[in-house]
């Protein structure tokens, strides 16, 4: 990824004086690389968090472009073994530096914003620092260039602070994540937010009058009743011998939702579909053998809540020192910080219109010391347990995924047992 990048800048510096400076321009071609190798970390990264964060009985719909992200900022400021982990769950190369993180994240930012096309999703980034908390101006200029992330300071011994935090978040998301943060303890010194909003009509819309009532099955033998979306057309479907899916596009052609149906019904069946198709290579691959069939789709009208504190499940991935002890954080302050918490909260909502999913990462720091197409149609209806993502078809990187186990029409239906 990165000898792309030191190829794509020439011999000149990204990093002058520690902090990141744009190119004057920009290669189409090997920018395309870059941001292809940068959507292969996302998702392999994004394949390791759904599966450790998935547990059977239950919802789990994440966005690991969002996780993803607001990790890579607290990255900037870190330095030898707390590194080393950083760059292990991104699957990146060990010899790539912080600076690198920030010199491909400040390409892919510029890039954006040089770009005359819409975006498919609205990504707004933040730092919240503590009043007494010295801070590395670098770091601040780094954030602030590479991911296009404000800094502001707040009187962490106010409990408005965590209102403001949590507002921020609200307006980012349109009021589709609230209350990020419950409130913030006597220890913390800074709070990096990620938010990602999605909104966007389908392209073929589904006819209200042919929404009907339906049932939706449960692996434990049982039912939901739901609301069931009903159309006819030519569609992107894909089939092999474990699974069948189709590839769903919104107006801006770029966007797709992806559902997967496991051939067997099964919770091991859904657990294996999962594991085969969400790493990059395997979900290019996967996207890519669609084929235009006729297609009757039945899909459930439906919306789900989900909440996760991620701190055992990046621990278990391999980001272990940065919640202790041993963090090492120079970059960002002399202060010794380690992570307390990463929140991650989630929004989908499915319609006869379209798709809105929202999605918010906080991640709370500490100061370390203080505390711890044939004739007939082939039918795909979406009545059982199955595996969605929402990602962009120019570089197959999934900004939403998801293994949904239960829906219900118009409600939410959040990160509960069934």
């Amino acid at each position: 990824m990165f000898l792309v990048l030191a190829f794509l800048m020439g011999n000149s510096e990204s990093l002058r004086s520690g902090t990141y400076h744009p190119p004057a321009k920009m290669d189409i071609e090997q920018l395309q690389h870059v941001r292809k190798e940068h959507a292969r970390s996302v998702n392999d990264f994004g394949k390791d968090l759904l599966l450790t964060t998935d547990k059977p009985g239950s919802n789990t719909f994440i966005s690991p472009l969002s996780v993803y992200d607001a990790l890579s900022i607290v990255a900037f400021g870190a330095a030898n073994r707390t590194l080393d982990q950083f760059k292990h769950i991104f699957h990146l190369d060990t010899s790539n530096s912080a600076e690198d993180l920030v010199t491909v994240a400040g390409l892919l930012t510029t890039a954006k914003q040089r770009e005359n096309t819409p975006p498919l999703f609205t990504e707004a980034n933040s730092i919240w620092l503590s009043n007494t908390l010295s801070v590395n101006p670098d770091f601040l200029a780094n954030a602030d260039r590479a991911f296009d992330a404000t800094a502001k300071k707040l009187n962490f011994g106010s409990p408005q602070a965590a209102q403001t935090i949590n507002k921020w978040v609200d307006t980012q998301t349109h009021g589709m994540i609230k209350n990020i943060i419950d409130s913030l303890s006597a220890d913390i010194r800074a709070v990096i937010v990620n938010t990602i909003y999605f909104k966007m009509d389908w392209q073929s819309k589904f006819d209200a009058m042919k929404t009907n009532d339906g049932f939706f099955k449960l692996f434990n033998s049982g039912r939901v009743k739901v609301k069931m979306m009903n159309q006819e057309g030519q569609m992107e479907y894909i089939r092999n011998d474990k699974m069948s899916a189709v590839v769903l596009p919104f107006e801006n052609p770029f966007a797709n939702m992806l559902i997967v149906l496991p051939k067997d019904d099964t919770e091991e069946a859904l657990r294996h579909c999962a594991e085969s198709i969400l790493s990059n290579d395997a979900f290019s691959a996967f996207v890519q053998s669609k084929k235009r069939l006729l297609v009757n789709l039945s899909l459930p009208r439906f919306s789900l809540e989900c909440s996760y504190e991620l701190n055992d499940i990046l621990k278990s991935m391999g980001l272990q020192d940065a919640f202790t002890e041993d963090a090492q954080f120079p970059g960002i302050s002399t202060e010794r910080l380690a992570i307390d918490a990463v929140i991650h909260k989630t929004k989908l909502e499915v319609t006869e219109n379209g798709v809105a999913a929202a999605a918010a990462t906080a991640i709370m720091m500490r100061v370390m010391g203080f505390v711890d197409e044939p004739k007939i149609p082939t039918y795909f209806t979406v009545d059982r347990p199955f595996i969605t993502a929402l990602f962009d078809s120019r570089t197959n990187q999934v900004f939403f995924s998801g293994i949904i186990r239960s829906v219900s029409s118009g409600e939410t239906n959040g990160h509960t047992e069934l």
